[in-house]
C-alpha cells in the first residue's frame, strides 16, 4: 500500500513509521513537512490538492496542525481516499460529524488513530469483567466503580488526556454523564483535573490527571461486588501488569512485555474485513463529545460552602412567613371585595395585620435567642 502523510503530528509520524517498518507499505508523498528519515524515497509536495490527486495513493494520514486538521480531513475524504486521522480531528465534534457524512457519501474507510484501547491488557481486563463467574457484575451494571489515575512528572496536553475516553468506553460501554473539576476555569497542562461520570449500562467512573507529580503512575482499578482488578500501565514501551482477585480466588498476576502500540492498529487498518467492532469513527466522535462535555463542566462549575443546618432553618422560617404573608394579601383583597356590600368587614383587616406583625416579631426573637 502506498500512502501519503499530511503534516508532522507525532502520532502521524509514528504510525507512518510503523507501517513502513512492516516492509509491505510505502510512504510515497508528504505534505507540510520534510520526508522523514525512515522513508528517504518519499517526495515532498507543498500543494495539498496535487497530493490528493496523485493516482497511486490509496490511503492518506491526516496529521497536520490542529488549526488545519479539519480542512485536511475534509479534502482527503472528498478526494475519495481511505483516511486515517490523528486524534483529535478538531477542537469540537462538528468536524467529526461532517467527516462521517462525507464518508457515507464516498463509501471510503475512515478511522481515527486511537490505538490505546487496543492494548491486549485492556482486552484481557474486559474479558475478566464480562465473566460472570469472577464476580465483577453487580445488580446495576458490569461493575461498581472504575478508578483511573494518571500521574506524570511533566506536563500533559489536554488532547493527551482525551485519549482516556476510548479506554473507558472500551471497558464500560457508553458514557451518559460526565463532570469535571480543575484548579482553574479551564483545563491546563500543568494543573490537576478530576473527572467523574456514569456508564449507560451502570457503574461509575472517576479519574485523576496529575501533572508535575513526584512520580509517574498510570493505574486503572475496577471494583465489582466480589472482585477487584488493578492494571499498572501500559507504560510508554507498551509493558503492563495486571493483578486481579475474583470470587473465591486468590490474587493472580498477568503481565505483558514491551510492545509496539501501533501493531494492533496496523492489523485493523490493513484488514479487508469489517473492523467496526474493534475501532470505528464513532470512537472519535464520542471522544470529542466527552472531551467537550468535560471542558464545559469545568468552565461552568459552581462551588460554594454552606452550613446546611443553619441555612435550612433560616430558609424554612422565611418560607413559612412568605406563605402566610401571601395568604393574608389574598384574604385582604377578598375582604375588600365583600366590603362593597358589607362595609363593616373592612375592620377585620386590622387584626390580620396585627397578627402578622406579631408573628414576624416572635420569629426574630426566636432566631436571636441564645442557645
Amino acid at each position: 500500500m502506498r500512502f501519503a502523510l499530511l503534516g508532522n503530528h507525532p502520532d502521524g509520524l509514528a504510525f507512518a513509521q510503523a507501517l513502513c517498518a512492516t516492509g509491505r507499505h510505502e510512504l510515497a508523498i508528504v505534505q507540510g513537512t520534510e520526508p522523514p528519515g525512515f522513508a528517504p524515497s518519499a517526495r515532498a509536495n507543498p500543494d495539498l490538492e496535487e497530493v490528493l490527486a496523485a493516482p497511486d495513493i490509496k490511503t492518506v494520514i491526516v496529521a497536520g496542525a490542529l488549526s488545519v486538521r479539519a480542512e485536511q480531513l475534509r479534502r482527503a475524504l472528498q478526494s475519495e481516499h481511505d483516511v486515517l486521522c490523528v486524534h483529535p480531528c478538531s477542537e469540537k465534534p462538528d468536524a467529526a460529524y461532517e467527516a462521517a457524512l462525507i464518508r457515507d457519501e464516498t463509501g471510503r474507510r475512515l478511522l481515527p488513530l486511537l490505538p490505546d484501547a487496543l492494548h491486549p491488557a485492556y482486552r484481557r481486563l474486559r474479558e475478566l469483567v464480562g465473566d460472570e463467574r469472577i464476580g465483577f457484575r453487580t445488580a446495576d451494571g458490569p461493575f461498581r466503580l472504575l478508578n483511573w489515575e494518571w500521574w506524570t512528572k511533566g506536563t500533559v496536553e489536554p488532547e493527551q488526556f482525551d485519549l482516556a475516553w476510548s479506554v473507558l468506553r472500551f471497558l464500560g460501554g457508553e458514557i451518559v454523564e460526565v463532570s469535571g473539576l480543575a484548579a482553574a476555569v479551564e483545563i491546563q497542562n500543568t494543573l490537576p483535573v478530576a473527572v467523574s461520570g456514569v456508564f449507560e449500562k451502570g457503574g461509575l467512573f472517576e479519574g485523576t490527571l496529575l501533572p508535575s507529580a513526584y512520580e509517574e503512575r498510570l493505574r486503572l482499578t475496577i471494583h465489582g461486588d466480589f472482585a477487584v482488578a488493578i492494571l499498572d500501565g501500559p507504560e510508554a514501551d507498551g509493558s503492563a501488569k495486571l493483578c486481579w482477585r475474583g470470587l473465591g480466588t486468590d490474587w493472580r498476576e498477568e503481565s505483558w512485555p514491551a510492545t509496539n502500540r501501533w501493531q494492533a492498529l496496523i492489523e485493523i487498518v490493513t484488514s479487508e474485513d469489517d473492523v467496526s467492532d474493534k475501532l470505528s469513527w464513532e470512537d472519535e466522535v464520542r471522544c470529542l463529545e466527552l472531551a467537550d462535555g468535560l471542558r464545559r463542566s469545568v468552565e461552568k462549575r459552581r462551588t460554594s460552602g454552606l452550613e446546611y443546618q443553619e441555612i435550612s432553618e433560616e430558609v424554612g422560617s422565611k418560607g413559612t412567613l412568605t406563605l402566610i404573608g401571601c395568604a393574608m394579601i389574598w384574604l385582604m383583597l377578598f375582604i375588600f371585595m365583600l366590603s362593597i356590600w358589607v362595609p363593616w368587614l373592612r375592620w377585620a383587616i386590622v387584626p390580620l395585620i396585627a397578627g402578622f406583625l406579631l408573628l414576624v416579631g416572635l420569629n426574630r426573637l426566636g432566631r436571636g435567642k441564645p442557645e
